[in-house]
């Protein structure tokens, strides 16, 4: 921020992580956690660090419309631990709450 402008500024983020599959609801809905970790790579106009670690989660839900086609939907958090040193206040960065939605091809039937 310089004075009342703000300023978008892009980083790019790597994560890893594992998926277990919680149950199913019937025969179409099918309940799932996931968690990992993270990698932040900072701009280097808001923070002096080159590499901020942290964790995520999520859970999310798949309906299966058709046997190799499904509609998913994802609720979770992500926490590294980054602040914008280099930015008054150095206020916290990519601490967020997720969602993520959209279709996924299966080539196995479930």
């Amino acid at each position: 921020m310089n004075g009342d402008v703000f300023e978008w500024s892009s980083f790019p983020q790597l994560g890893i992580g594992f998926v277990g599959i919680a149950g199913r609801i019937g025969k179409h809905i099918r309940l799932y956690g996931e968690s990992g970790f993270l990698g932040t790579f900072p701009n280097p106009n808001f923070s002096s660090k080159k590499f901020e670690g942290g964790v995520y989660g999520l859970f999310g839900f798949d309906f299966f419309l058709y046997p190799h086609f499904n509609f998913f939907l994802e609720l979770g958090v992500t926490t590294p631990d980054g602040k914008a040193d280099r930015i008054p206040g150095a206020p916290t960065y990519a601490t967020v709450f997720l969602t993520s939605a959209g279709f996924r091809f299966n080539l196995k039937k479930q």
